[in-house]
């Protein structure tokens, strides 16, 4: 047979046309296999990303919204007002650092840069012996990180600026949704040291959450972690 024959071109199209046949069941499994490790990973991909914004949120956005509640009820200064022009303002800023530097790290560098101390920036008139008299609080330590239900410990020294002895009661308040669960009251001379408690909840997974230590005229406040049951320790 004439190997330019037309009767040659059909036999060997009929040829290619049956190993095709022969192997197109487990082409299109591996097309779906491949189609499905796709999708996966993709998924993998943005659960990722979600959970570094997460993260962000548990490090950084915790110890700010306390604050804001707590200027918002009274129990703290007004700094902001001595920052921004306007909530515009704050939130074009808040809008640059994101685009400019991305991440929790230089939010919370620039955040933990105010300056704190409220000087009236409002109209209002400065008190020059605000702060005399006061009882400050200081966080020295925890004991974190704690196993789910173990016992949390929070120490904080109390300092009394009266230059006389002062009866003082401080709190200890946890949580995203801010809870006293402890509370102690003590003479203070010069110095007193304190201690906390607080029973964690037995929780499988690890959890990290904003404690504060708060009397009439100041408060500390840090972060801590609890280990959950299903995490190693």
């Amino acid at each position: 047979m004439d190997e330019h024959s037309p009767q040659r071109r059909t036999v060997l199209k009929a040829g290619a046309a049956a190993a095709l046949l022969s192997i197109g069941g487990s082409s299109a499994t591996g097309a779906q296999e491949t189609s499905a490790d796709n999708e996966r990973a993709a998924e993998m991909l943005r659960e990722f990303y979600d959970g570094y914004l997460e993260g962000i949120s548990q490090a950084v956005a915790t110890d700010v919204r306390m604050e804001a509640s707590m200027i918002e009820n009274g129990t703290d200064e007004p700094w902001p007002l001595a920052v921004w022009d306007d909530v515009e303002d704050a939130r074009s800023r808040g809008i640059t650092l994101g685009a400019s530097e991305g991440g929790s790290q230089p939010f919370w560098d620039e955040y933990n840069s105010f300056d704190r101390e409220f000087d009236g920036g409002d109209g209002t008139d400065d008190d020059e012996d605000a702060g005399n008299g006061e009882i400050t609080v200081e966080l020295l330590a925890t004991n974190a990180p704690v196993p789910a239900g173990e016992t949390l410990e929070v120490t904080a020294e109390l300092e009394n600026g009266s230059g006389s002895e002062t009866t003082a009661a401080v709190d200890l308040v946890v949580g995203h949704d801010p809870t006293v669960v402890d509370t102690a009251s003590m003479t203070v001379d010069e110095t007193e040291t304190v201690t906390l408690e607080f029973e964690t909840a037995t929780v499988a997974n690890s959890q990290t959450f904003p404690v504060r230590v708060e009397g009439a005229d100041d408060a500390a406040e840090t972060s801590v972690d609890v280990i959950g049951t299903d995490e190693p320790v």
